[in-house]
């Protein structure tokens, strides 16, 4: 298992508008199904953002410390509808397939890993502003 800090194109920070900084955390496991006997790689990149370039940029390497560390390890979440608005349905990549679901790269504590990987989720969808009573 190992993580790094992703880099495309010589770039390893990334901002749309001066005021939101994205850095990208690649981290590489193999899985090992006990029933089939398949070994898997899997390669999930976890995007974190902030108002700072370089606050997210130590909160990344501090990440990166703790899955090396075996402290924490990152897990992919599912859900039937989209994590955010724009967010566009997972796709088989060998045959082009929508698979009619969304997915998201979490963090979690090592120990929490089997109960959390691909597992689905409810995503908290507000409709309307909720009125609040003084």
């Amino acid at each position: 298992m190992s993580a790094i800090r992703f880099v495309k194109d010589g770039k390893s920070v990334w901002t749309k508008d001066n005021k939101t900084f994205s850095v990208a955390v690649q981290h590489t496991t193999v899985e090992f199904n006990l029933e089939t006997g398949w070994e898997t790689p899997t390669k999930n990149i976890m995007f974190l953002k902030g108002n700072d370039e370089a606050s997210i940029s130590a909160r990344a390497e501090t990440v990166i410390k703790a899955i090396n560390a075996g402290q924490l390890m990152t897990y992919r979440a599912f859900s039937k509808t989209p994590f955010y608005d724009t967010q566009e349905s997972d796709m088989n990549p060998s045959t082009g397939e929508i698979l009619n679901r969304y997915s998201e790269v979490r963090l979690c504590p090592t120990d929490k890993f089997i109960e959390k990987n691909r597992q689905f989720v409810a995503v908290a969808v507000v409709s309307e502003p909720i009125a609040v009573e003084a």
